[in-house]
């Protein structure tokens, strides 16, 4: 299984039915049940994403690794609910008995959907297992720019002279260069596209200056020296990037990072949250798990269960902050 993703791509899997890749027994003696039975029956891996989305290569991903390992003894399984940025596979789990047998796999939607859709529930209807990994964003400009810093890019914007360019209004590509634009202190010129493919374009061409992006997506521009990184919107430096600096490290104190984690409704007892964060986590130290890891240029991006749901509840108010700033929420 493998290959490469973008934030709107499909990462180069095989054609998974709805309910995706079935768990096959291993040889090997798996951990034991708690003392409440748990686990006894198959365990659903719920995904907003379609197949070969991010979120669902992570979940089939996952599952493989806790195959190999012997690390549930149970099947597992995966089911893709797509549909309202997320809200269908939301509703769906909250349906679902409180009982551990059902995990949503989440994105920032989970921070985003709520707000935007003014749903009746949020991230506290849920209960953090972890946040997994991280998928950085790269911001991105013509090779022949005259920027060679954020700084720099800054000066320009503040004289009404760049363009950004992302996905839909709203998204996490608008919400970033909002901060950025509040942090600089310049008017954010903001033009949606419909694909990376689309927004790559753009640059190139001058349509717009600045997009963000990922490697993947932008890779044959790379090669052909036509586009280069300006900065990343991470926490720290990405080891596969050493000499591209941080927002942080430039000035600016924006963060902007896409995650994936596994979530349970609300209701489902702690011991049930601890038991299945030890097997993810075990899981994502499998050597197939870490390649696939590597091959995307994904990040560990471990939280546990309470630092999952202190990072759900900041981020909550951030995007309704930026979502108001920017107009896209009224």
């Amino acid at each position: 299984m493998a290959s490469k993703t973008g934030r709107w791509g499909r990462l180069v899997v095989a054609a998974w039915g709805v309910w995706g890749l079935l768990w096959a027994p291993a040889l090997a003696e798996a951990p034991r049940p708690l003392p409440s039975g748990f686990p006894n029956r198959t365990i659903r891996f719920i995904t907003w994403s379609s197949p070969g989305g991010g979120g669902d290569v992570l979940g089939r991903q996952m599952i493989e690794a806790i195959r190999r390992q012997n690390l549930l003894p149970v099947p597992v399984v995966i089911e893709n609910r797509a549909g309202g940025s997320g809200a269908v596979a939301m509703a769906h789990v909250l349906q679902q008995p409180a009982d551990g047998y059902t995990v949503l796999i989440v994105t920032k939607n989970l921070t985003l959907t709520p707000i935007t859709r003014k749903l009746n529930y949020d991230y506290r209807s849920f209960k953090p297992i972890q946040r997994s990994q991280v998928e950085p964003f790269f911001v991105a400009v013509r090779a022949n720019a005259p920027w060679k810093n954020l700084r720099e890019l800054a000066d320009e914007a503040r004289r009404g002279r760049v363009t950004f360019g992302g996905a839909f209004a709203g998204s996490t590509d608008h919400l970033l260069f909002a901060m950025f634009a509040r942090e600089a202190g310049f008017t954010l010129t903001y033009v949606p596209f419909q694909s990376g493919g689309e927004a790559s374009t753009a640059l190139v061409s001058g349509t717009v200056d600045v997009i963000s992006t990922s490697p993947q997506e932008v890779a044959a521009l790379l090669d052909a020296g036509r586009v280069r990184f300006l900065a990343v919107p991470s926490e720290k430096r990405l080891p596969a990037y050493p000499d591209l600096p941080t927002f942080r490290e430039q000035g600016y104190d924006v963060v902007m990072e896409q995650w994936r984690g596994f979530v349970y409704h609300k209701e489902v007892p702690d011991e049930i949250v601890a038991y299945m964060d030890d097997v993810l986590r075990r899981a994502s130290r499998d050597p197939g798990f870490q390649k696939y890891m590597q091959e995307n240029d994904l990040v560990d991006g471990y939280l546990s269960s309470s630092q999952f749901y202190q990072l759900l509840a900041r981020e909550t108010e951030l995007h309704r902050e930026l979502l108001v700033a920017t107009g896209v929420l009224r």
